[in-house]
């Protein structure tokens, strides 16, 4: 059941704190999503499903699996975490890829 984007993922993704993995880069690459997309996704986008990061890599413990329309308004599928780096800031780590 579609569920909405919890604010504290909302705020990363407007403040531009977010990071896209290099498999997710050379996916978006090829399936020409942009920055634009990745800001539609999470502003009309709803969270599809909240599971425990079994990786323990997840500030809170959780990773978010996000769908929205691209810019285009096909669908893209994300699944991400909270990161915390060594210095100490909050960031949004993304893998991304267009739905069909």
């Amino acid at each position: 059941m579609a569920k909405p984007i919890p604010g504290k993922i909302i705020k990363l993704i407007q403040k531009k704190s977010y990071r896209l993995s290099e498999t997710a880069l050379n996916r978006a690459q090829a399936d020409c999503i942009d920055d634009y997309d990745i800001q539609e996704v999470f502003k009309s986008g709803y969270l599809w499903k909240k599971e425990i990061d079994e990786k323990k890599k997840a500030y809170d413990r959780y990773k978010y699996i996000i769908i929205g329309p691209g810019i285009h308004r096909s669908s893209v599928y994300t699944v991400g975490k909270i990161i915390k780096d060594k210095n100490g800031k909050t960031y949004y780590f993304i893998e991304i890829h267009r739905g069909s």
